[in-house]
């Protein structure tokens, strides 16, 4: 398999980032990847700046980690990002490419107090001017030792550009 330097670079980047995190842990509070793969991805998606469908195809790198800290918390991550993914708008026939990040982290404390976090950055980047769709939400809820829910918080953008 080839790699392109910038690709090289990722990964070079994403294992050292990744082992820095770990050494900065606890000796006990190590992160664990529990789940590293590529998965195909298909979806399709209504481009109201165009007009057009598009049935996006290609991979989401997929990778979670799982730590537990020494005052006996859990913390799960999840990191998704697109990769290669492109389509044919329909009817116009405009190429379209989409790139993006997910990520989410649920903390669980030992009192069983929690948190989540979810971050979603996408956008479809279509030819020409004024058909890109650019989307990106932000959801929180953090839930006190009695599971109450002390805090919510859901922003969501769709914009066209």
């Amino acid at each position: 398999m080839s790699r392109t330097p910038g690709k090289r670079f990722t990964s070079v980047a994403l294992a050292t980032a990744l082992a820095l995190m770990g050494l900065a842990l606890p000796p006990n509070a190590r992160a664990e990847v529990v789940l590293n793969v590529k998965v195909p991805f298909a979806i399709f998606v209504a481009i109201p700046c165009s007009g057009d469908t598009v049935l996006l195809t290609g991979d989401l790198h997929v990778l979670s980690t799982l730590e537990t800290d020494n005052n006996g918390g859990t913390h799960f991550k999840n990191h998704f990002q697109s990769q290669g993914i492109s389509g044919i708008g329909v009817p116009s026939g405009a190429k379209y490419r989409a790139t993006g990040v997910s990520q989410s982290q649920t903390n669980t404390h030992s009192s069983l107090a929690s948190e989540f976090t979810f971050i979603d950055t996408f956008s479809i980047i279509g030819q020409g001017k004024g058909n890109n769709l650019l989307f990106h939400q932000t959801i929180h809820v953090t839930v006190n030792a009695n599971g109450d829910v002390t805090a919510t918080v859901a922003n969501i953008s769709v914009d066209c550009k």
